[in-house]
């Protein structure tokens, strides 16, 4: 019985109550199952997923109003996406979400639900496409969910989230962002609570001899460290500084290792910017040349749960 799989684990001594009471004669279009879909935020505020042809890190969220114990369904990615990792925000989940995946949640939960947590490699190509939201592969009537009375409801809704283009391919200035690795291989970033140490990286195909911009932290962080490669700076982090490299660089260059106070209460998907320098409107770089290259890109790092 699918009723018993979805309240394996869900059940309890002492029934949690509705946070929402349903109303005593509802009407019949009522949809008691709610709608699941896939986000960019774990909110579920912006369904628009972007294709940055890197690793990407998606929400599975179920917006229901009458409140939910469990629920049943399945992801399906447009062509050319790989799942790297699945984890649900729920100790007790039977089964896949590629083929179908029945989560418990432990309690009576309304509103939106932050269910899954999806990183994927992105192919870059993809926009345009959807990522769809399905019954599990087992129970293909229709998206399921049990209510806060155990009552299995097969109304759900699985939505559909469009892929969009990802930030602009870097011109000549190349990339800079903050990342987790002096490489510039992993840009999410964790929020421990305590001391974290975090690695300024530019990525230039061409080469670079200096660059200017600032990083933009989000609130409740505190900037204790800036420690640069280079020995010519100019200015602060927070809000502009400019670094000469002393020599022609190029590839994956580590500009400057930041050491901030993390707060321990950042939500999820909050990101870090590298912004322009207060003096300019754009992010720049000196090429190998001597040339002033105003086409450069701040990057935006996401923030994740440990």
């Amino acid at each position: 019985m699918l009723a018993a799989g979805l309240f394996f684990g869900c059940s309890d001594d002492s029934p949690t109550t509705p946070p929402v009471d349903p109303p005593i004669d509802p009407p019949e279009e009522t949809n008691f199952a709610g709608n699941i879909g896939v986000y960019m935020d774990a909110a579920g505020l912006d369904d628009n997923l972007v294709d940055t042809g890197d690793v990407v890190q998606f929400y599975v969220v179920h917006k229901v109003e009458y409140g939910a114990t469990a629920s049943a369904f399945k992801v399906v990615a447009p062509q050319g996406w790989t799942l790297l990792a699945a984890s649900s925000e729920f100790p007790v989940s039977v089964g896949n979400v590629e083929e179908g995946i029945s989560i418990g949640y432990g309690r009576c939960a309304s509103g939106t639900v932050h269910v899954m947590t999806l990183t994927y490699q992105s192919p870059g190509n993809s926009a345009g496409e959807v990522f769809q939201v399905l019954p599990h592969d087992q129970f293909p009537e229709a998206v399921q969910s049990v209510d806060c009375q155990e009552v299995l409801h097969e109304d759900g809704e699985g939505l559909e989230s469009p892929v969009v283009d990802g930030p602009p391919a870097p011109g000549l200035a190349g990339s800079i962002g903050l990342y987790n690795d002096k490489d510039g291989t992993n840009s999410f970033l964790v929020d421990t609570g305590g001391l974290v140490t975090y690695y300024l990286v530019h990525k230039v195909e061409r080469g670079a001899t200096a660059s200017n911009f600032s990083v933009e932290a989000p609130e409740g962080w505190t900037l204790v460290a800036a420690n640069y490669e280079f020995a010519v700076h100019v200015g602060d982090v927070r809000d502009g500084v400019s670094v000469g490299y002393g020599r022609c660089a190029y590839g994956n260059i580590h500009v400057a290792t930041l050491t901030y106070m993390s707060p321990g209460d950042t939500p999820a998907g909050t990101r870090f910017k590298v912004l322009p320098h207060y003096l300019y409107d754009t992010i720049q770089v000196v090429d190998c040349l001597e040339e002033l290259l105003t086409d450069g890109q701040g990057l935006e790092s996401q923030l994740v749960k440990q």
